[in-house]
């Protein structure tokens, strides 16, 4: 639940609600409950020249579904997302709430990205 968010994009026109926004996610309650960070891909680079072939994701497009226990009802106004990234050797940078104060503790220029989802109000 991210109402703040919801509410500032419920005055907007409706292209509004299908951009993702870059955003501190702090102000939110999670719905599900154990394993409420799912990884849904990965990107390894430098790639190798044989990897660019067919089967590769050199079109960088992305797809996954993933399973979330809700175990009691509450409005979803969208899906947050969080990186980790290895830099090199042993430096990595996160926006996981569950990671970032071991990996980028005072790292303040990056941040998660929040996926509106857009709904109907069935009167």
């Amino acid at each position: 639940m991210a109402p703040k968010i919801f509410t500032e994009l419920a005055n907007k026109d409706a292209e509004a609600k299908e951009i993702p926004y870059v955003v501190m996610l702090h102000a939110i309650d999670y719905l599900a409950e154990g394993k409420r960070i799912q990884q849904a891909w990965e990107f390894t680079h430098p790639r190798e020249h044989s990897q660019l072939g067919d089967e590769s994701n050199h079109h960088n497009t992305r797809f996954c579904q993933t399973t979330f226990t809700v175990p009691w009802r509450g409005v979803m106004h969208g899906i947050g997302g969080y990186f980790e990234s290895v830099l090199y050797g042993n430096v990595e940078l996160s926006t996981r709430p569950d990671t970032i104060n071991e990996k980028s503790a005072d790292m303040t220029s990056w941040f998660p990205i929040f996926f509106p989802l857009k709904v109907s109000v069935v009167p």
